[in-house]
Order: C-alpha cells, then sequence, then structure tokens
C-alpha cells in the first residue's frame, strides 16, 4: 500500500498479518476473537483507504482537468496550424505579385529609356530645324533689306538677287530647249549623211547648256 501520499505526521501501522503472534494467529484457539490492536489496525487501514480513494479522486479530476487542457491545446494548434497555412498561401500570392511587380517596372523601364532615345532624337531634330529656320530668317530679313541692291557684284549679289536669277534662268532654260531642238535636228542630219563635224559642234552646244545649269545652281 502506497503511503507516499498520506497528510504529513500520519504514521501507517504494518500491514495486517493473520500468521502474526500479536494477532493470535495460530497460538489462538478462539478464531472469533479479535484484539484491541487488530481493531486500531483496522481503523488505520480504513483511514488509508478513505485517504487512497481521495487521492484517487483528485488524481482523476486533476486527470480529466489535463485531457481538457490537452483538447483545448490541440484545438488552438489546428487553429494555428490553419493561419499558418493562410500565411503561406497569403504569402505565396505576395511573391507571385512581388515578380508581377518586377517585371512591370522593368517593362516601364524599358519604355522609359527608349522615351528618353526618342527625345533625344527629337531635341536633335528640333535643334536642326531650328537651324534652318535661322538660315531662312536670317535670309529673308537680308533680302528684304537689300531689296534695292540689284548690282549683282560678289557672291551677296546672288542671293540678294535670287528670284530675279530664277527668272532669268527660266527665260535661258526655254532658250536652251530651241537650241538643243535644233542640235537634235542637225545632229540626226548629220547621222544620215555621215559628216562628223557638227554632232561634235552639238555636243559642244549640250555641254554648254549643262554648264549654264550647273552654274545656275551653284548661284541658288
Amino acid at each position: 500500500m502506497d503511503t507516499q501520499h498520506m497528510e504529513p505526521g500520519y504514521n501507517a501501522s504494518p500491514p495486517y498479518n493473520a500468521a502474526s503472534p500479536s494477532l493470535g494467529g495460530n497460538e489462538s484457539d478462539d478464531s472469533n476473537h479479535i484484539q484491541p490492536e487488530t481493531h486500531l489496525q483496522y481503523n488505520r487501514v480504513d483511514e488509508q483507504i478513505l485517504h487512497m480513494d481521495h487521492n484517487i479522486s483528485q488524481a482523476s479530476s486533476l486527470l480529466h482537468a489535463t485531457q481538457r487542457d490537452l483538447f483545448n491545446y490541440s484545438t488552438a494548434f489546428t487553429t494555428l496550424t490553419d493561419r499558418c497555412s493562410s500565411l503561406q498561401h497569403r504569402l505565396n500570392n505576395e511573391h507571385q505579385l512581388r515578380i508581377g511587380c518586377t517585371q512591370a517596372y522593368n517593362s516601364l523601364y524599358a519604355q522609359h529609356q527608349m522615351a528618353v532615345h526618342e527625345l533625344q532624337q527629337t531635341k536633335t531634330k528640333c535643334w536642326l530645324l531650328q537651324q534652318e529656320l535661322f538660315v531662312v530668317q536670317n535670309y529673308e530679313a537680308q533680302k528684304h533689306s537689300n531689296a534695292d541692291n540689284n548690282s549683282g557684284n560678289g557672291q551677296e549679289g546672288w542671293i540678294w538677287t535670287f528670284e530675279a536669277r530664277i527668272k532669268e534662268l527660266e527665260e535661258g532654260n526655254e532658250k536652251l530647249k530651241e537650241e538643243n531642238g535644233k542640235l537634235k535636228e542637225t545632229l540626226a542630219n548629220a547621222e544620215h549623211s555621215g559628216v562628223q563635224g557638227t554632232p561634235r559642234k552639238g555636243r559642244a552646244a549640250k555641254g554648254q547648256k549643262t554648264k549654264q545649269v550647273v552654274i545656275a545652281e551653284d548661284g541658288m
């Protein structure tokens, strides 16, 4: 019998032994005679049994409480497991979202680089157009300021009398067309007659026409 869980100060008696001389045992002829010490031992045993029943009841209550706590812990663990799964799913979604954002950023950055390149090209074109506009404006301003200067001396004379020069070239072009028609007729006649001198003259005249056009273009 376990006496470790008994109340402090309680001294348990030795267990009952039917063969013990103190209880009569085989030495007593009267088997129904019980000595006072035996009654005292019985009472102590009953007290021990009651005390152990109380301890068992407390242990049972403690076991039930432990089982209840274990169930609560199990429920809490299941809840935490579900929450961890939810957080892991959310983390995976955020990771995919971050990858998508990174790809979108890289695409936008590439578009930005292309836009910067196009902007630089546009700036260059604008600068060239500004230079051409400056030249045209300068030419117009000088043309109006020197409208009365028709001397034609030097390079500036060609620029200031640009329109007059164009008119002269148009008139000269008409004359060259007429001469060209005549030269074609002369060349055709020379080819039929076998004369070689006339084509050379025709070619020279044609070359003179080309030279006049080139001069007109240089003047422009």
